[in-house]
């Protein structure tokens, strides 16, 4: 994860990668079974697609 700044700006929108996503993802879900954290990320990956920030 990137220093506390860096986070900021990538969440603000600024040099967002799907990486971050997914390691917030990781970190806010963790206690959540695997499945339903895919779930998740598949409906955050295809607000990404449609933002024409294609994930990585």
């Amino acid at each position: 994860m990137p220093d506390e700044r860096k986070l900021r700006e990538r969440l603000a929108g600024v040099g967002l990668t799907w990486d971050t996503v997914e390691a917030v993802a990781d970190i806010c879900f963790r206690d959540e079974s695997q499945a339903v954290t895919s779930r998740r990320l598949e409906r955050a990956r295809a607000l990404w697609k449609a933002a024409g920030n294609p994930p990585r």
